[in-house]
């Protein structure tokens, strides 16, 4: 496993992915672990079980578990597309430089992977009269 990059030392840490073995087993152990990890944390943060969560993004529990375990290494766009809408969050998939990378990375907590939902964005604006649609 790679090492978790301290956005202090981001400047630093760079100078190891010069060497594209490493810059590449880091890009896909950092990316597989974090999109496991955070679809268990949404997973957590809205009580579910993996079951019950299956039922929500349309999916059986076994696919829940594929999708939390971080050697799986085939998890679709559609199923990542099906968590956020099924968890009510958006979903952001672009390229980006190394060093934005460890700046969006830095930060592996649980907080950290647990967007506000819709609803909780909503409830803390005026919504008004505006009709909300399902």
């Amino acid at each position: 496993m790679y090492p978790t990059p301290n956005p202090v030392d981001a400047r630093t840490d760079l100078a190891k992915f010069a060497k594209k073995a490493y810059r590449d087993g880091y890009l896909e152990t950092r990316v597989r672990n974090g999109v496991a990890a955070q679809v268990r944390a949404l997973r957590e943060k809205l009580g579910l079980s993996q079951t019950e969560f299956g039922k929500l993004i349309g999916k059986p529990q076994t696919v829940v578990s594929r999708l939390e375990d971080p050697d799986y290494g085939r998890v679709s766009i559609r199923s990542l597309l099906d968590v956020a809408e099924g968890a009510n969050v958006a979903l952001v998939i672009e390229f980006v430089s190394y060093p934005e990378f460890l700046a969006r990375t830095g930060d592996g907590s649980v907080a950290a992977m647990q967007p506000a939902t819709i609803d909780e964005t909503l409830a803390g604006i005026d919504v008004g009269t505006r009709r909300q649609e399902d």
